[in-house]
């Protein structure tokens, strides 16, 4: 019963979602879609299937013996698009009955708000691990932004609200978890005014705030066995740099940048 009450729940949030027109168009119209969904849930069945058989030939055993996880990340629209790639993975696999086949997670950066209050309920109950890691000084996800007469009204279409949890990167390295409402205003009453907003919404900003709030973990430990492993910073550090220097190809390669707008990718 209580499973059927949260389904209904579930449906009654996904009837009155919406999505900004455009993202859920940049999704929705290109033939990867398609593709990378039924790509998934074959690597999740094929997946199962082998956990399955290395349970039963003794070669799999607890806490070893998990389901697979997914990890679906992003950064600006890509963030926007691996929301929505797991709004839809997660809304199919629960409604085939597949849901207890795969763990899903996501992480975006520097990702704007894009569906109004349903669209949020629907996918924290979907997808409850996600994360929007938001540079403090980064304007796009203070957007779309809507005066503050909307925010008065409850009418849940045109009142945009982000999902999952937020985390709040400084400068420094230092990582505000959970806002409140006062200091996410605050934040976004600030950022709409500064010059650096731009500069601070580029992949290159997160990395180096990113490397600073790993390098303040790593001096917070009180031992090695704290840390683990001496090299885990160092060898982060080198992902960092790869990913950049992927970013930066991708960028010039027209086979594997998708332009959305002039000067965009």
């Amino acid at each position: 019963m209580e499973g059927d009450k949260s389904r209904k729940e579930l449906e009654k949030d996904i009837k009155g979602a919406y999505v900004h027109h455009g993202i859920n168009e940049t999704w929705s119209n290109w033939p990867l879609r398609e593709s990378t969904l039924q790509h998934l849930y074959n690597k999740i069945i094929e997946l199962n299937r082998e956990t399955q058989e290395a349970q039963r030939g003794g070669l799999l055993m607890p806490p070893f013996a998990a389901l697979p996880t997914i990890d679906i990340t992003g950064h600006s629209l890509g963030g926007s698009l691996a929301v929505l790639m797991a709004f839809d993975l997660s809304n199919s696999l629960s409604y085939t009955g597949m849901s207890g086949l795969a763990y899903i997670r996501v992480y975006t950066f520097g990702c704007p708000r894009h569906g109004n209050v349903s669209f949020s309920n629907a996918f924290n109950r979907l997808v409850p691990d996600c994360w929007n890691v938001i540079n403090n000084n980064d304007i796009v996800p203070a957007i779309p932004h809507y005066p503050s007469l909307l925010s008065l009204c409850s009418c849940n279409k045109i009142r945009y609200r982000r999902h999952g949890r937020t985390v709040i990167l400084k400068h420094d390295g230092r990582l505000l978890i959970d806002p409140n409402r006062r200091q996410k205003y605050r934040r976004e009453v600030k950022v709409l005014r500064l010059k650096l907003a731009i500069d601070s919404h580029k992949t290159y900003s997160y990395r180096t705030h990113l490397r600073a709030a790993i390098k303040n973990e790593r001096e917070a430990c009180k031992s090695r066995e704290e840390w683990k492993i001496e090299a885990d910073y160092e060898e982060f550090d080198e992902l960092l740099d790869r990913l950049g220097k992927c970013i930066v190809e991708a960028r010039a390669d027209k086979t594997r940048s998708i332009r959305i707008l002039p000067g965009a990718t």
